[in-house]
């Protein structure tokens, strides 16, 4: 709690990416906490690429060689969760991109 309500107060969230209009502080007591189980078909938010899939530097320079496709490829999904009402979105892309990029690679 202490860490998420420093990133509010400094406006930015540098976990998790959040946006700085959703950033709420947390600090009027009871707080109430639930165990629970969650299901994914998919982790997301990968590195990111550009549109060949190539990896990209955090300056965003290519990586020469070196491609990332499905869910290991970030930026894909316009943020950075799985849209969950959605199951199972991941697998065509994850066949899609691997076919495509795999002939780009083997004409290479």
């Amino acid at each position: 709690m202490n860490r998420y309500n420093e990133m509010c107060e400094k406006g930015k969230d540098e976990d998790f990416g959040k946006p700085p209009e959703y950033l709420a502080k947390v600090d009027t007591p009871p707080f109430y906490g639930i165990h629970r189980w969650v299901r994914m078909s998919a982790i997301c938010s990968g590195v990111d690429v550009n549109a060949d899939h190539q990896c990209l530097t955090p300056e965003g320079e290519v990586i020469e060689g070196l491609y990332a496709i499905g869910n290991c490829s970030g930026g894909f999904y316009g943020g950075i969760d799985y849209p969950l009402t959605v199951f199972g979105l991941s697998l065509g892309r994850c066949y899609t991109e691997g076919y495509v990029i795999g002939r780009m690679v083997a004409e290479k």
